[in-house]
C-alpha cells in the first residue's frame, strides 16, 4: 500500500496537470510564421509579429570594409507589399532558441529566394520579448553575402 501511495505522489509530481505549449515552440510559430507572411505578402500579418518599438538590421561588408544599415519595419513592409510576380521565400536552417522568462533570442542560417533565384544568404538574430499579445519581434539583425 505504501507502495503505490509513492508512486502515486511521484506521478503526480512529475505529471503536469495540463500541458502547455513550450517557449520554444512559442517562439518558432513566430519565426515560422514570419517567413510564411513574406512567402504569401500578407503585411498585416507580418506587422502583428512585430512589437512597435522594433529595430531592423543589416550587418554586411563593402569590399572588405563592415557596414551596419538601419532599417525600419515600415521600409520592410512597404518592400514586401509592392506588387511582384517573384515569391519572396526565405528558407532557414539550424534553428537556435536560447530564452530567459520574457526574452527569447533566435538565431537561424538563411537563404532568400526571389521566386526560385537564390539571392542572398547569411544568418538572422532575432531578439523577441513576451508581450500581453504573446511573443513579438522587438529586434531583427541579418548578415548578407552571395548564396
Amino acid at each position: 500500500m505504501r507502495l503505490l501511495l509513492l508512486l502515486g505522489g511521484v506521478l503526480s509530481i512529475t505529471t503536469p496537470i495540463h500541458a502547455q505549449p513550450s517557449v520554444t515552440t512559442e517562439v518558432e510559430a513566430v519565426v515560422q510564421a514570419l517567413f510564411e507572411g513574406m512567402r504569401t505578402r500578407d503585411t498585416a500579418s507580418v506587422r502583428a509579429l512585430f512589437h512597435p518599438d522594433a529595430r531592423m538590421y543589416t550587418s554586411h561588408r563593402v569590399g572588405e570594409e563592415p557596414v551596419l544599415e538601419a532599417g525600419s519595419l515600415d521600409q520592410f513592409l512597404q518592400a514586401l507589399g509592392k506588387p511582384s510576380d517573384l515569391q519572396w521565400d526565405e528558407r532557414i536552417e539550424g534553428l537556435q532558441i536560447h530564452e530567459d522568462g520574457t526574452l527569447a533570442q533566435a538565431w537561424m542560417q538563411y537563404v532568400f529566394y526571389l521566386g526560385e533565384t537564390p539571392h542572398h544568404a547569411g544568418v538572422n538574430a532575432m531578439t523577441l520579448v513576451r508581450s500581453p499579445k504573446g511573443w513579438q519581434i522587438l529586434h531583427l539583425t541579418d548578415t548578407r553575402r552571395k548564396p
